[in-house]
């Protein structure tokens, strides 16, 4: 599976990726698709007809066409586009991975109950719907947490959370208040 070779952060980080991904990235299989790869194979050529709106023989293609071909079956093949996935040197684990549209996994260091603590929250269209972690007040910390807005306000996200529960205030440095757009209820989280 796709998400036993990320560079996750957590193991939360990585059960809400693959939970997410589960939930949302579809799969002939999962479509119930009972179709033989031959199969599949002349639907796309014959969808691939209709996109162009003319039959596909080798013979008719213009050198155009063909010389395209030959460069993107290069490109794709290449080292340099293989290797895209595997950066150089040391590889950081992620901080956020988009899922899908409005799908997203954040790892977040948040102030709670005087204690900096580190969770993973997956955001649906920028609720938070799940979160992981591993301290010892976690449950009422998750009750609070699961359905509110995350926002990104420059580097840090802001996080609005119905009463106090525990959470303090934490703001960059230099901004000696909370923000304007910011009234009530509203935490920052890195």
């Amino acid at each position: 599976m796709m998400s036993q070779v990320w560079r996750a952060s957590d193991p939360g980080f990585r059960e809400l990726a693959a939970t997410a991904m589960e939930d949302r990235v579809s799969t002939l299989r999962k479509l119930g698709c009972q179709h033989s790869v031959e199969t599949l194979e002349a639907m796309l050529a014959d969808a691939f007809k209709a996109s162009i709106r003319r039959p596909v023989i080798d013979s008719e293609l213009s050198r155009e066409e063909l010389d395209l071909g030959i460069k993107t079956a290069r490109d794709l093949s290449a080292e340099t586009f293989l290797s895209l996935h595997r950066p150089e040197g040391e590889i950081t684990p992620m901080k956020s991975l988009k899922i899908a549209a409005d799908v997203f996994i954040h790892q977040l260091s948040i102030n709670f109950n005087e204690q900096q603590i580190e969770v993973s929250a997956r955001v649906d269209q920028g609720i938070i719907t799940d979160i992981r972690g591993d301290f010892q007040d976690f449950t009422p910390f998750k009750e609070k947490m699961v359905g509110s807005p995350l926002s990104k306000n420059g580097s840090s996200f802001l996080v609005r959370v119905p009463g106090q529960a525990g959470l303090q205030p934490q703001f960059p440095p230099g901004i000696p208040e909370r923000p304007k757009r910011c009234r009530r209820w509203c935490w920052q989280v890195g």
